[in-house]
């Protein structure tokens, strides 16, 4: 007995390749609805859970950016961070030799807009000057704000209940350089990418 292959091998490599096109496509039709809310509920733990956001709720930035005592300004950060989470998925498509297509995630706008929007990205003070704290924290690095003033820690006072800016006291006044960052490396870029392993873990996990 003996069989004929009536295919080349470039045509039997194109039947291969619109297989696998095939079976990924299936894999990856519901991927989107099934993935990305676990993804962005990832990104959004990592976020809370972050050294600086901890300082915003109730630590020593609150005190050094003079958030008002009370006020809330994490929440509408990170819920902004995790809703500009999106998933596009291009389907696979077979060429001579090779599969194009696959997924592309997509988190935080890289000029930081949606969260320097925010109402409460920035405070006023009691003679009108608006400050743009979240400007500072998340993009002006170790530079100097003001040089020759700093911050005054006591309890009771300023607009957080915990510090007042004080002329030639502990100047010059920048963002603590703990929690410092710039437009490449910030408690949000961080907090991205600290929740790689687990958002690699989704998309195996429904692929």
């Amino acid at each position: 007995m003996s069989f004929k292959i009536l295919e080349s091998d470039a045509q039997i490599e194109r039947m291969i390749l619109r297989e696998i096109a095939r079976e990924v496509n299936r894999s990856f039709s519901k991927l989107k609805t099934k993935a990305l809310g676990p993804i962005r509920q990832a990104i959004r733990s990592s976020l809370s859970s972050h050294p600086t956001i901890s300082s915003l709720s109730g630590g020593k930035l609150r005190g050094d950016f003079g958030i008002p005592s009370g006020v809330d300004v994490v929440s509408a950060i990170i819920e902004s961070v995790t809703s500009s989470v999106d998933m596009t998925v291009v389907p696979v498509t077979a060429g001579r030799g090779v599969l194009k297509g696959g997924i592309t995630l997509t988190a935080q706008p890289s000029d930081y807009m949606n969260v320097l929007s925010l109402p409460t990205s920035t405070v006023v003070t009691e003679k009108g000057e608006v400050l743009p704290w979240l400007d500072w924290l998340l993009l002006k690095g170790d530079t100097i704000i003001v040089a020759r003033y700093g911050v005054k820690y006591k309890g009771g006072t300023g607009r957080s209940g915990q510090a007042t800016m004080k002329l030639n006291y502990n100047a010059p006044y920048k963002v603590d350089s703990q929690f410092s960052g710039t437009s490449t490396n910030n408690f949000i870029t961080e907090s991205i990418e600290s929740a790689n392993d687990e958002i690699m873990g989704i998309l195996a996990r429904y692929i």
